[in-house]
């Protein structure tokens, strides 16, 4: 099993954790719910890339290169947990979606660099 798919199987499990036992059903509240969380977790690492900017150009509010690169991670970590959960909702295969998307861009763009159909 990839990392991906243990990751849905554990946020699956984890998910009935946060609702303290009971399974959520998929609706729109949900999928609301799981999308604001992707967006504030998505402005969570461009807020910590600004205070890694400010760092670097010296300036008030900024964090040292250590500080930054720890919460870049903590935040990257924080939405692809996210992206995961939005993909769970509409039982997408999230490895699949990604390296086709990679492979359009790549012939769109005239690259030669794509994933073969068996990676």
């Amino acid at each position: 099993m990839n990392f991906l798919k243990k990751l849905r199987a554990k946020s699956v499990v984890r998910n009935v954790e946060y609702h303290k036992g009971k399974t959520q059903k998929k609706n729109l509240e949900e999928l609301l719910f799981r999308a604001t969380e992707l967006a504030g977790e998505s402005g969570e690492v461009c807020d910590a890339i600004k205070k890694y900017a400010r760092g670097q150009r010296n300036m008030s509010g900024g964090k040292s290169e250590k500080e930054s690169i720890f919460a870049i991670q903590e935040e990257l970590a924080d939405t692809l947990i996210c992206v995961e959960r939005v993909a769970e909702f509409f039982d997408l295969d999230l490895e699949k979606i990604t390296k086709l998307k990679f492979n359009a861009t790549s012939k769109k763009r005239g690259f030669k660099t794509k994933f073969a159909s068996y990676e």
